[in-house]
């Protein structure tokens, strides 16, 4: 588990990783993706010749259908819900965007950019057959060994480690924070990254490094209630740990190792209650939506939201009430 792998250099230590078993699901995912978007005259048409490009939901509708997805078929409902959100239009967007910057595709760029771009420098037909054999001959180049992975990877055991820092945080802690989640969010072996370095910070917080374990503590409580499912587990493996922490008293104050001890105790009981956890996941996950709606809606969106104003010329409490409701106000007795 990464509780056992995080000790030592946590910067350098590979972890526990079944390379063979991620390579393969990483050919397999990008062959589905660049099979369902790689070609883009699949789904970008000019309204008239000299125009730009925009996306046809129609045309990729029957680019589907041309390539064997018949009315009713898994593909066929799969590829009509992603046309029926705000998906498909971003994806265009961004993919109009690539080719409007007119740069080359990185060494370092996702599989799929690098086997999408491989097909059209070399004029190859959008094809199951030959996109399977192009995706893997991308990803197995030698001069390609994960570099995109590898310095993702890199960047967040970096991060991780300058959240968990006895010293003040750089920048925005709390979105470091959330998009430490995030990336969490996305691959396994970031999660398993991310947990190593927090372990190895709760073994090093000792003396004046007590920051170390709290700092780590609060990070680990974040991941179980806004990250994946999969931090439950990763948590669930250091469950020892954890109660080891919740009668810490190795800081120089006594105060100090209070606050390690309430999120200790705090965290512990969260993994040792299932049904509490998943209760305070599912009040998380509905105050993000809450937010990410407000947001898009310039700040409107939230009804319990509510715009507050400073109220002057008022010197009883009872004449807050015609100030806010002039229509007709009823004071209680």
């Amino acid at each position: 588990t990464t509780r056992l792998v995080g000790r030592g250099d946590y910067a350098y230590g590979g972890g526990y990783t079944n390379h063979a078993s991620e390579h393969e699901a990483r050919i397999a995912l990008a062959t589905f993706f660049v099979t369902m978007l790689g070609d883009l005259r699949g789904y970008l048409s000019a309204p008239s010749p000299g125009s730009p490009p925009v996306a046809d939901r129609e045309r990729y509708m029957r680019y589907r259908a041309g390539c064997g997805d018949a009315p009713g078929s898994p593909l066929h409902i799969l590829a009509a819900n992603f046309v029926g959100s705000g998906q498909f239009d971003a994806f265009a967007a961004a993919r109009l965007a690539e080719v409007a910057a007119r740069r080359p595709v990185p060494d370092d760029a996702p599989l799929f950019s690098l086997a999408s771009n491989h097909h059209r420098v070399n004029r190859v037909e959008f094809r199951p057959a030959e996109i399977r054999q192009s995706v893997r001959a991308v990803a197995s180049r030698r001069d390609l060994p994960g570099r995109h992975a590898a310095v993702w990877s890199d960047s967040v055991r970096r991060r991780a480690a300058d959240l968990t820092s006895p010293q003040a945080y750089p920048g925005d802690r709390r979105g470091a924070v959330a998009q430490l989640a995030r990336d969490c969010a996305e691959s396994s072996i970031i999660l398993g990254e991310a947990t190593m370095v927090l372990w190895t910070r709760m073994q090093e917080g000792r003396g004046l490094n007590w920051r170390k374990a709290l700092h780590a503590l609060e990070v680990l409580r974040y991941l179980l209630l806004n990250g994946p499912v999969g931090a439950v587990a990763e948590a669930a493996d250091g469950l020892g740990t954890l109660r080891l922490l919740r009668n810490y008293s190795d800081a120089l104050r006594g105060q100090n190792s209070r606050l390690v001890r309430d999120v200790a105790s705090e965290v512990c009981g969260l993994v040792s209650d299932l049904p509490l956890l998943f209760a305070r996941r599912r009040e998380c996950m509905d105050r993000r939506r809450r937010v990410a709606a407000s947001d898009a809606a310039g700040g409107r969106g939230d009804p319990r939201r509510k715009e507050t104003r400073m109220l002057r010329g008022i010197s009883r409490f009872a004449d807050v009430h015609g100030a806010l409701r002039p229509g007709g106000a009823r004071v209680a007795p």
